[in-house]
C-alpha cells in the first residue's frame, strides 16, 4: 500500500519541477580566431563579450577601406585622375613590418603604378606600401589622412 501513496507524491513533484522555469546558464565563451573582440548590443550598448578589449589594435584593413575610399572621393572630385600615373616615393614602405600584407612582389621605391593598380592593390593584395603611395598623392603624406 506505501507505493501507491509514493508515486502520487512522485508524480506531483515531478510535474511542480517541469513547471518551474529553466535555469539559463551562461553560454561556453565562444572560439574566436581574432586576437581582440567586442561584441556590444546596439540597443542597450552593453557589452556582451569582450576578448583584450583594453588592449592597443590597430585598425589595418579598416585603414585600407578609408585609404581607397577617399581616393576615390579624390577621383570623384576630379583632384586625381584613376590614370594617372603615380612613382612610388623613397620612404613607401615606412612603418611597415616585415611579415604585413604586400603587392607580392612588394611595390619598391619609384616603381610607376597607375591609380587603378594602387586601388586594386590596397583592395585585393591588402597591400600596405599601396595604400602609403596612394595616401602620399592625394594628400601629400601618409599622416594627414
Amino acid at each position: 500500500m506505501k507505493k501507491f501513496k509514493i508515486i502520487p507524491v512522485l508524480l506531483i513533484l515531478t510535474l511542480f519541477a517541469a513547471l518551474l522555469p529553466a535555469k539559463a546558464d551562461a553560454a561556453d565563451t565562444p572560439k574566436i580566431s581574432s586576437r581582440d573582440a567586442v561584441l556590444i548590443d546596439a540597443d542597450s550598448g552593453e557589452v556582451l563579450f569582450e576578448q583584450k578589449s583594453h588592449d592597443t589594435a590597430y585598425p589595418a584593413s579598416t585603414t585600407k577601406i578609408m585609404t581607397a575610399l577617399l581616393t576615390v572621393e579624390a577621383i570623384e572630385r576630379g583632384d586625381i585622375k584613376a590614370d594617372d600615373v603615380v612613382t612610388a616615393y623613397d620612404d613607401c614602405q615606412c612603418n611597415l613590418d616585415k611579415d604585413s600584407s604586400n603587392a607580392n612582389p612588394v611595390i619598391e621605391p619609384g616603381e610607376k603604378m597607375t591609380v587603378t593598380d594602387l586601388l586594386y592593390c590596397t583592395m585585393l593584395a591588402s597591400a600596405n606600401e599601396a595604400c602609403n603611395i596612394l595616401a602620399e598623392y592625394i594628400s601629400g603624406s601618409i599622416n594627414s589622412l
